[in-house]
């Protein structure tokens, strides 16, 4: 039986007796429990060993009832330019959170920051209500790279400031409560135009079964509380 690899947009992680499966390109996340799919073991390229012991694996029959199955639901494809390895995220385990100054001591609002606000807002709506969650993804990824690629360093301190004037400036637009995917991205927007570009983090548990994500730049969030964050096992880091 051929190879398969993993469609490019379809993300996974391995989170209790669980395989999820975060597909952008549908808006969707799947779970599988491990003993369906430890065929994949043998037929994926990439697919992470921690499935199952290659002992006592299926025979290819049950492999290709599998295969068939999850290529089905656009998850699996054989197509060398529709695919991609399977791979877990890497991402450090929170140990930090970003710390904000109290308000008296807090950095002066401008209108520079009050306008980058607003567009960030306007970005962030336009995406997700109009052009998705897979293209908004791949915009921060894209723009992550360029960042990088210019060797810039995080300044902690300044990312600081910056969150502070965030958070005061969101009390007058919305709350975050229960909002995790649209706060997090306008955070990104916003830090982005200071050259500040930390990730975007993409988590899921499943007893029961939540998702999640955040804003976070090594060891440390910026838009959430370790403690909550480490419930989640990532899914995507763009």
């Amino acid at each position: 039986m051929e190879k398969y690899l993993l469609r490019r947009s379809v993300h996974l992680c391995f989170s209790g007796e669980q395989v999820v499966f975060l597909d952008l390109h549908r808006d969707r996340y799947l779970a599988r429990n491990i003993e369906q799919v430890r065929a994949l073991t043998c037929w994926v390229q990439g697919w992470p060993r921690a499935t199952a012991s290659t002992n006592n694996l299926p025979s290819e029959d049950s492999a290709a009832n599998v295969i068939r199955l999850m290529t089905a639901e656009n998850l699996l494809t054989s197509d060398p330019s529709a695919g991609k390895v399977a791979a877990l995220p890497s991402v450090p385990q929170p140990r930090a959170t970003l710390t904000v100054r109290h308000p008296a001591s807090s950095p002066r609002i401008r209108i520079r920051h009050v306008a980058v606000f607003m567009r960030a807002l306007l970005l962030s709506t336009i995406q997700l209500r109009c052009l998705g969650i897979e293209r908004a993804v791949r915009a921060v990824t894209n723009r992550r790279a360029i960042h990088r690629a210019r060797s810039h360093l995080l300044d902690i301190p300044a990312a600081a400031a910056l969150v502070n004037i965030y958070q005061r400036l969101r009390l007058f637009t919305y709350s975050s409560r229960d909002a995790c995917l649209f706060d997090s991205l306008t955070l990104i927007h916003f830090l982005a135009a200071f050259d500040v570009c930390p990730q975007w983090i993409f988590g899921v548990e499943t007893a029961p079964f939540a998702a999640h994500c955040w804003v976070q730049h090594g060891e440390v969030t910026f838009n959430d509380s370790v403690e909550h964050a480490c419930i989640y096992t990532p899914i995507l880091a763009a």
